[in-house]
């Protein structure tokens, strides 16, 4: 599954084309979040869910259709606080985001190019 594991975050991002069809999704939080251990982020402000991959109430992106996916994910901690986001695909790992800095705000952002199949999370 697609999972982001956060401190705080602002953004994730996915975007494919493939055949006639174009699958996008593009949400983020217009609050802070605080996670004690691994929990997985639910976007409350989705901006564009074309295809219908992203679920808003379980924070879950399921592949409608087979491609290329390009997946990009940011964050942002308060002054002193740590951030870190991970993101999985079907339950393994794929890449992280890390932030942290001393009286100041940290941030992080990250992307990679997926093939997922369809049903893929």
């Amino acid at each position: 599954m697609f999972v982001v594991l956060c401190i705080a975050t602002l953004l994730g991002l996915a975007t494919c084309q493939s055949g006639n069809q174009e699958v996008a999704f593009s949400a983020g939080l217009e609050h802070d979040v605080s996670f004690l251990h691994d929990e997985t982020v639910v976007y409350d402000k989705v901006f564009t869910n074309v295809g219908s991959g992203y679920n808003s109430q379980t924070g879950i992106f399921t592949c409608p259709v087979t491609g290329i996916y390009v997946f990009q994910f940011h964050t942002l901690s308060h002054q002193d606080k740590s951030a870190w986001l991970e993101l999985y695909q079907n339950q393994q790992y794929i890449a992280s985001i890390y932030g942290h800095t001393s009286n100041d705000y940290a941030s992080g952002g990250n992307s990679v190019v997926l093939k997922v199949m369809k049903g893929d999370q």
